[in-house]
């Protein structure tokens, strides 16, 4: 069996490491924080020219027709190196699109999400939700005018990643008839408010509230059997796991260094045995992300059923990442509460996507039911 990347994946991994690590340096992460901004706009144009911002787009409309394992590898890298960018987001509404709107709103999105010139933001209620296919924070109720129908929309969503410099919302909603539908919104439209809200990881999103936003059909998804929403939870779950994958696998890699170099008692910290196990026990957890993410993006990007694979993949980047975080921040002693060292980062990072992806036991439960489901 060959677990190599095949050449498209090569490509994607050796433009985004040079791309990302480039523009986002920790000089230049703390030269943006000194500015009050906390989205790159220059990288994001960056990343749209090198064709990055594309990858699960059909060529048709400007994109690279790749797949949500794609999609991994651009994250896994910005994970690594912390870029300020709403890439997560971007990706998913671009697969959720491509795979599943009608030609009108193909046409009228993708081509200028590609570019970058129109940046998407995903509006899940949460992924820590008893239910996660209920979505129960919206509602829409049907409405007809003359020859026009469509749904307005009403409720809150309460951390949106990206919703503040967004152009367009993906958000699922619940309608009287119980079927789950997707509304794809305008930022501008009447009823729509978005409040900037401070995260842990300190990027930018916002709390979004609906008020009554009329969605006209042709700027609806809806599917009887919930294909759509499965696939807009589960990738974007995996992806999450992607970005703390990356935040972990970088964060050991520094922790390595700093205690091979940093001395005590005339020692490298690293030779003293309950530094160095448990840094060994960081790396096998940060291992272990990659592998059961990896899995789960594999087959959700084949079409397998793939719900016990997200929620282990989900499993192991929440109790493992959590683990991690701390792990390196212990073993950097002092320096890891110095905010001008860069380790300070990589906990705030991974903290936020422990606290996106919810916690162990749920995911667990989850798991449980998914393996009686079969």
């Amino acid at each position: 069996m060959d677990f190599g990347f095949s050449p498209e994946q090569q490509a994607v991994l050796e433009a985004a490491s040079k791309l990302l690590s480039d523009k986002s340096s920790p000089e230049s992460l703390v030269r943006l924080e000194k500015s009050s901004l906390v989205f790159d706009r220059d990288l994001w144009g960056e990343l749209a020219r090198s064709g990055l911002l594309c990858l699960a787009i059909p060529e048709r409309y400007g994109g690279a027709g790749l797949t949500i394992l794609e999609g991994c590898v651009l994250l896994v890298e910005q994970g690594k190196n912390l870029s300020p960018v709403p890439l997560l987001p971007n990706i998913v509404a671009g697969l959720i699109l491509s795979k599943y709107a009608n030609e009108h709103i193909k046409e009228k999105y993708l081509p200028s999400i590609a570019t970058g010139e129109i940046i998407a933001s995903v509006g899940l209620p949460s992924l820590t939700i008893p239910d996660e296919y209920s979505m129960r924070s919206l509602f829409g109720s049907e409405f007809r005018i003359g020859h026009q129908s469509g749904y307005e929309l009403s409720g809150m969503l309460s951390c949106v990643r990206g919703a503040t410099i967004s152009n367009v919302l993906i958000v699922p909603f619940c309608a009287q008839d119980s079927i789950r539908r997707i509304a794809v919104v305008d930022v501008k439209a009447p009823g729509v408010q978005i409040e900037r809200i401070v995260t842990t990881d300190l990027q930018e999103s916002g709390a979004v509230y609906l008020g009554n936003v009329r969605v006209m059909s042709e700027d609806i998804i809806a599917d009887e059997n919930d294909d759509p929403l499965r696939l807009l939870v589960q990738s974007y779950s995996v992806g999450v796991c992607a970005l703390q994958y990356g935040v972990c696998d970088q964060a050991v890699k520094l922790t390595a260094r700093y205690v091979s170099e940093r001395h005590q008692f005339g020692k490298p910290l690293a030779s003293f045995q309950a530094v160095a196990l448990r840094a060994a026990d960081a790396f096998i957890d940060s291992e272990a992300i990659g592998a059961t993410m990896w899995n789960a993006a594999w087959n959700l990007s084949e079409g397998y059923e793939c719900e016990s694979e997200v929620q282990v993949a989900k499993w192991w980047a929440s109790e493992a990442g959590h683990r991690v975080i701390h792990a390196v921040q212990h073993l950097h002693g002092g320096m890891g509460a110095d905010i001008t060292y860069p380790i300070h980062r990589f906990f705030l990072w991974g903290k936020q996507l422990d606290l996106e992806i919810g916690s162990g036991p749920l995911m667990l439960a989850r798991l449980g039911r998914a393996l009686v489901g079969k």
